[in-house]
């Protein structure tokens, strides 16, 4: 390394940390507001200081080296002392403001979201969002999301997920349905209504409990759709079985849900806060993370979810 010296300014830190998260130019160019020919040209001057080559390229994208890891850490501290040096400014001086890109799936965001950001704006009265509701797998760099809100795994590497808890899709009923099920296999003549985007004819659903692995039956779908409301108004006065994720058992209409068989599910997975990183995040992000937290673990476990 030229005269033993590693990276002395942040801007060069942030080149570094960046690119290592998206593996990719034009995603870091993208996310560092920056053309591509410039940053290639200050990623050369970075290595030409450096004495070494930091990322291999190639049309695929980029792949760290080891003396880049090496850089990389030592980048990563640079902008975790900035970090805590802006948190403790923002704390200080009460200056939490700025616009916050969210996404999340659609039934969840339209459950979840409206009362998470309205708490949140009482608190920070200076901040704005933009909200992006999809079911589809996001590019948080090419898309330039701030925050999202995952349900299941997710297909970018450089996505990380802070678990809030788990959530799980169980039976309902209409609370004057007087149905009693003690076993699956009890289900096949009744009529369901079933939340997915998929073929009506595909009338098996899989339940699980903590004893079985997997018990897969065939029911009698008479409403499919990707519409909790319409589920949950369509069970009210009726002998339908719905089967609907446990978030969505709250809320208005949810207060006529009932429960059936409580110790099984049809799919459980995490419900995660994702971020790409936070060496570099806003303070309005990283408040928002903090308190999209603390605030969705309350909402979903203050039922037993």
């Amino acid at each position: 390394m030229k005269n033993g010296t590693l990276l002395s300014n942040f801007s060069d830190a942030q080149i570094i940390v960046v690119l290592a998260g998206t593996l990719s130019i034009t995603a870091a160019a993208k996310q560092l507001k920056m053309p591509i020919a410039t940053l290639s040209r200050r990623l050369k001057e970075i290595e030409g200081k450096a004495g070494a080559l930091l990322f291999h390229r190639n049309t695929r994208g980029v792949k760290v080296t080891n003396i880049g890891q090496i850089f990389l850490r030592h980048a990563t501290s640079i902008l975790d002392e900035l970090e805590l040096l802006n948190s403790n400014i923002s704390e200080n001086t009460n200056t939490i403001s700025g616009n916050v890109r969210v996404t999340a799936p659609v039934i969840l965001g339209q459950l979840v979201l409206g009362g998470l950001i309205s708490d949140f704006i009482k608190h920070y009265p200076n901040v704005t969002f933009e909200i992006i509701l999809s079911d589809e797998q996001t590019d948080y760099a090419n898309k330039q999301i701030d925050v999202g809100f995952k349900v299941g795994t997710t297909e970018h590497n450089t996505v990380i997920l802070k678990k809030i808890t788990q959530v799980r899709t169980k039976l309902y009923v209409d609370i004057e349905n007087k149905l009693v099920v003690t076993h699956p296999s009890e289900l096949a003549t009744h009529p369901f209504a079933l939340l997915y985007a998929g073929d009506s004819k595909n009338t098996r659903i899989k339940l699980f409990n903590d004893s079985i692995d997997e018990l897969e039956l065939t029911v009698n779908a008479k409403i499919v759709c990707m519409n909790p409301w319409l589920i949950k108004s369509a069970l009210e006065n009726s002998n339908l079985i719905a089967v609907l994720p446990d978030f969505v058992s709250r809320g208005k209409g949810s207060e006529r849900l009932r429960p059936i068989l409580p110790d099984y599910y049809a799919r459980a997975a995490d419900l995660a806060i994702a971020f790409t990183h936070r060496n570099n995040q806003r303070p309005v992000v990283r408040k928002f993370i903090d308190h999209a937290f603390a605030y969705l673990s309350q909402y979903l476990e203050s039922e037993n979810v």
